[in-house]
């Protein structure tokens, strides 16, 4: 199999590591996209990741932010176009699943803060995981379950 992980922000690296490491210890492929943000790039290197870097940071205000998740989330899709990936996984990154969904890929992300309103709105696969021991209170209060 071949997976795509997206390091948008510097605390993924070490996260992602370790689940890089256990990916190809089952023989799957890994191919890493990074966020040009803060030291995620400097860290992705050091992490032994060879990451392909698209898009950077947005700037503090929201329309911002809103432009530079699109415009990434475009050049993702157009550089993930062709590569034959099975799956794309990342910790919330907003612009790689919007790629993902105009790939029709496969998408595994995770979310540590369900507060975020955008993660409601972007939570809603057609299968739903939300997680061991949540109760399904829990999902069905985010629409989920």
């Amino acid at each position: 199999m071949r997976i795509w992980i997206d390091l948008a922000n510097s605390p993924h690296v070490p996260f992602f590591r370790v689940l890089a490491n256990e990916f190809r210890r089952h023989d799957h492929e890994i191919v890493v996209t990074a966020r040009a943000f803060a030291e995620t790039v400097a860290l992705a290197e050091a992490a032994g990741f060879a990451p392909q870097v698209i898009g950077g940071h947005g700037g503090g205000k929201l329309s911002g932010k809103a432009g530079n998740l699109v415009q990434r989330a475009m050049a993702l899709a157009s550089w993930a176009r062709g590569l034959n990936l099975d799956l794309a996984v990342s910790h919330n990154s907003y612009s790689q699943i919007l790629a993902a969904r105009t790939l029709s890929l496969r998408t595994v992300t995770l979310m540590d803060y369900e507060h975020q309103p955008a993660n409601h709105d972007n939570y809603q696969p057609d299968n739903h995981w939300t997680g061991v021991g949540l109760p399904v209170e829990v999902g069905q209060s985010h629409g989920s379950a």
